[in-house]
């Protein structure tokens, strides 16, 4: 991995990174059901909320419609969610 302040650069096969919280006990389901298709790569719950970093295919912006829906969704359940960053995936991995 690497990190810094900077858009990634498309390379045709790449993952977006979205960062997840806000979630507590009793919407966990629902929250669950939006997220359901994206690719959990962590997650933390200290029984007060939880937050998932998960990935998706592609990068993604703030302007594109499937972040704005997907923003859309976790906010009517009080849950927030921000573009973390991207990466390639690298070669010989789906």
């Amino acid at each position: 991995w690497v990190v810094a302040r900077l858009a990634p650069e498309p390379t045709g096969h790449d993952h977006g990174l979205l960062l997840v919280w806000g979630g507590r006990k009793r919407n966990g389901a629902a929250v669950r059901a939006v997220l359901e298709g994206l690719k959990p790569v962590a997650l933390h719950h200290d029984g007060a909320r939880s937050c998932w970093l998960v990935t998706l295919e592609g990068l993604v912006s703030p302007e594109e419609k499937r972040y704005k829906k997907l923003v859309a969704a976790l906010g009517a359940l009080d849950v927030r969610c921000r573009i973390a960053g991207g990466y390639a995936v690298p070669i010989g991995y789906s």
